[in-house]
């Protein structure tokens, strides 16, 4: 068995919740939190689990606690550059020398489909670092897209906002 954390939303209450289960894999955490009535947010490995510690609800003011942090305004900015990324990329193909242009296009197209991919399995502070990272090659690239730019830009506002 092993630790997991779980983030979410208690459904009756509307109050944050952030605890640990036991479960075989992240998929059972997750409907084991789902059948106690939690709106699921987020399923993270617990590396930090001592058993018998204390597990329950995120109050509001209590130190210690962190409330989940939501990831949107990262990953909206993201799906949206790599779209941009290759459409971009296929007119810039059409000219005289964009194949140099469109090749930085299709490989960070690829790393923004990937990071997004992985948006909901990644601890959010876990995926804002890889995000402002991300965020640097879109602002290089967005000097021949324009998109791409004004959605790095927003990537590394959103996520520097995200905090441990």
């Amino acid at each position: 068995m092993t630790s997991y954390r779980i983030i979410g939303v208690h459904k009756e209450t509307g109050q944050n919740v952030d605890y640990t289960v036991e479960a075989m894999t992240q998929a059972n955490a997750r409907a084991i939190a789902e059948m106690h009535g939690v709106a699921v947010t987020g399923v993270w490995e617990y590396e930090g689990y001592v058993p018998g510690q204390a597990t329950g609800y995120y109050r509001p003011g209590y130190e210690g606690a962190a409330a989940p942090q939501s990831v949107s305004g990262i990953t909206a900015p993201l799906l949206v550059s790599a779209i941009s990324n290759i459409v971009v990329g296929l007119i810039w193909l059409s000219t005289c020398f964009g194949a140099v242009l469109t090749v930085p296009m299709i490989i960070l197209c690829v790393y923004e489909f990937a990071l997004y991919s992985k948006a909901s399995q990644l601890h959010p502070v876990e995926f804002a670092r890889q995000a402002k990272n991300l965020g640097i090659f879109e602002i290089i690239v967005g000097m021949a897209n324009l998109p791409t730019l004004i959605c790095g830009i927003i990537v590394m506002i959103q996520a520097g906002k995200i905090r441990r």
